[in-house]
């Protein structure tokens, strides 16, 4: 059995890592396991637009930490990588811009829970546990829903309030804004 007791501050960006151990808490490691690098995961956007998510099963060494890389490709083809590592209490992600490493998401989220992006632009809060939730493809009955506020932003980019819903076995399903409407969901997982 696996006891977590989380840590409370960093970077919050969609991801997929994931299950990896049993532990008594049911949502500990909401994430698909990032070493499954043959696993494709699809995205819709509002606009109909899609984007695709997939870890290359390579690994960098980054200030002594080993990452491992993903790739998200949006619908014209660009590619960005993504630096993702499983820590002991929460999933990070490295800011290649702001060269600092921040939180992605607790490994056991509890409700109340907050932590903030690397480059301080966005305040994370898991706010329900089980919540029932459904996607234009998909009902849920286990979601998590994370809320991201957005803070004082370094960079100038615009951004709203909005949510992120994970579910244990699939990771990301969904990102919503403040209507409920979908900014960004999943609409498929392939091997």
């Amino acid at each position: 059995m696996n006891y977590k007791i989380p840590l409370c501050t960093g970077l919050g960006l969609t991801i997929l890592i994931a299950l990896r151990s049993f532990s008594l808490n049911p949502y500990d490691d909401v994430l698909l396991f990032m070493d499954n690098s043959d696993r494709i995961v699809d995205y819709r956007y509002l606009d109909n637009k899609k984007q695709q998510e997939y870890f290359t099963g390579k690994k960098k060494m980054i200030d002594g930490k080993e990452y491992t890389i993903k790739i998200t490709a949006n619908a014209s083809g660009k590619k960005t990588k993504y630096y993702i590592r499983k820590g002991r209490y929460n999933f990070y992600q490295y800011d290649s811009i702001s060269n600092m490493e921040g939180i992605l998401v607790p490994i056991s989220p509890k409700i109340g829970e907050t932590w903030m992006s690397a480059d301080k632009s966005i305040m994370y809060k898991v706010i329900s546990l089980g919540q029932r939730f459904r996607t234009p493809l998909k009902k849920y009955k286990s979601a998590i829903w994370i809320q991201g506020i957005p803070q004082q932003n370094p960079y100038g980019i615009s951004r709203s309030k909005h949510y992120l819903h994970y579910v244990k076995g699939e990771g990301l399903v969904a990102k919503t804004n403040t209507r409920g409407d979908f900014l960004k969901y999943l609409a498929d997982i392939r091997q």
